[in-house]
């Protein structure tokens, strides 16, 4: 793998949310792997979306001064957490973490890197691990990959998220310009790209893995029907703003079905092509920095 600069050419910002479901052990290892990582960001922003539990408040103020606390004293959702968060970033490049994720320590350089030199680049992400706890030695994991170029992911965007978010980093004043994230519950991310689609916004994703993030193997808030509501709410403010034509419409009644099939069933999604085949890497939560080496892939991504 190619090596990633040790200085960045400028500073950035990584910015999180919390709320009162998060979990203390994660947040904790996903803070942690920022720190870790071989480019350190100049700031950490970290929103705590309403009122959260002592245990997770103890775990959050032991990176006091280090992340800088937004708090918000009622649960407002994650687009407009993120929001509080966006404007107290100072930097113009800012990298999304996910508190129950981990981040490979070469991520933050190698995107800082890509969007230095690729200045006419506005949002870059990357493949993903997606893993399953557990508490044994190696976990099983899928690498989801994204398309590369941007005329490839805004073709792809028409049937599918395919920006993993936790990977993004972009930059802070074309998000501002088009009206930063939303209140689109469950689907702040992916209404932000199809907004940035819409406004000539330009994409990469990184052909490498460079987070890790947590799959359950039956997965409760991708599915049911308050999940396939808000959905359906998605897609009608999309298509009201102009952010989807009609033909976007029946691969989005297929995912609203797939949303009410019993777990076992959904769970075979990992079979889509863009879901390599499942493997057996180190488990991410027991290293104490993450690499790709360490993890010891069973494919080379």
């Amino acid at each position: 793998m190619a090596d990633v600069p040790q200085t960045p050419a400028q500073a950035f910002s990584c910015l999180g949310s919390a709320y009162a479901g998060s979990n203390p052990n994660e947040l904790t290892l996903a803070i942690e792997s920022i720190l870790n990582s071989k480019i350190t960001p100049d700031q950490i922003v970290l929103v705590i979306d309403g009122t959260v539990g002592n245990e997770l408040m103890e775990a959050i103020s032991t990176f006091e001064p280090k992340v800088t606390i937004i708090k918000l004293k009622q649960n407002r959702g994650l687009g407009l957490a993120l929001n509080a968060g966006l404007k107290a970033c100072r930097n113009e490049i800012i990298c999304r973490f996910d508190t129950d994720d981990i981040n490979v320590n070469s991520r933050m350089g190698f995107l800082i890197d890509f969007l230095n030199r690729n200045i006419t680049i506005d949002i870059v992400g990357s493949h993903v691990i997606e893993f399953y706890p557990s508490d044994s030695r190696k976990v099983r994991y899928n690498l989801k990959m994204s398309p590369q170029n941007n005329t490839s992911i805004k073709r792809q965007l028409n049937i599918r998220n395919c920006i993993n978010h936790p990977s993004v980093a972009f930059r802070k004043s074309k998000i501002e310009s088009i009206g930063s994230y939303e209140d689109v519950k469950y689907f702040e991310d992916y209404y932000l790209w199809l907004k940035a689609k819409k406004h000539g916004l330009n994409f990469a994703n990184i052909q490498k893995p460079l987070v890790l993030m947590r799959r359950p193997s039956v997965t409760t808030r991708r599915s049911g029907l308050s999940y396939a509501i808000n959905e359906i709410l998605f897609y009608r403010k999309s298509f009201m703003n102009r952010l989807i034509n009609p033909l976007f419409l029946p691969p989005a009644f297929a995912r609203i079905a797939f949303r009410l099939l019993p777990n076992r069933i959904q769970n075979l999604q990992t079979i889509f092509p863009w879901r390599g085949k499942s493997h057996q890497c180190a488990n991410p939560d027991k290293l104490s920095q993450v690499d790709l080496l360490k993890l010891g892939l069973s494919n080379d991504p």
